[in-house]
């Protein structure tokens, strides 16, 4: 875990999409008011409400650390497989 941040940090991970010709993943970050996004695999800051400075600089050195299994865990994220298992 982030040092120094609340337990109740959700993090979530989209499905590869394409971004100005290129793959990119988004990373979300949310604790109740706060939220965040992160695009890979740049490990750009897109978005924040909340979150003060120095848990960004956390969000952002874990989002750099963990780049490539954040990156192969876009990669596994089915939304149309998903999307159809919450019609049935």
């Amino acid at each position: 875990m982030i040092s120094d941040m609340s337990d109740n940090v959700v993090m979530s991970v989209s499905a590869i999409v394409p971004v100005n010709g290129k793959k990119a993943a988004f990373v979300h970050f949310s604790d109740k008011d706060k939220e965040a996004e992160f695009v890979l695999p740049e490990c750009r800051q897109v978005s924040s409400a909340g979150f003060m400075e120095e848990e960004l600089k956390q969000l952002l050195a874990y989002v750099t650390r963990e780049k490539d299994t954040l990156m192969d865990m876009a990669k596994r994220v089915d939304p149309l497989g998903r999307f159809m298992k919450e019609r049935v």
